[in-house]
């Protein structure tokens, strides 16, 4: 994981490109995980991938 945006809820990995996930269990927050940190996640059905402006 590169970073965190706690405004937005989002955790940002690096996977070649910047990913910014949303965690979907609502007991998680991005503010709960470490920059540095090892994340692993699945990718729900109807996810979409935008790219950046």
């Amino acid at each position: 994981m590169i970073a965190v945006n706690a405004e937005t809820n989002e955790v940002i990995v690096s996977a070649g490109v910047p990913f910014h996930l949303h965690p979907t269990d609502p007991r998680q927050k991005a503010t709960d995980f470490a920059e540095g940190q090892m994340v692993t996640c699945g990718v729900k059905g109807g996810a979409v991938f935008r790219q950046s402006k």
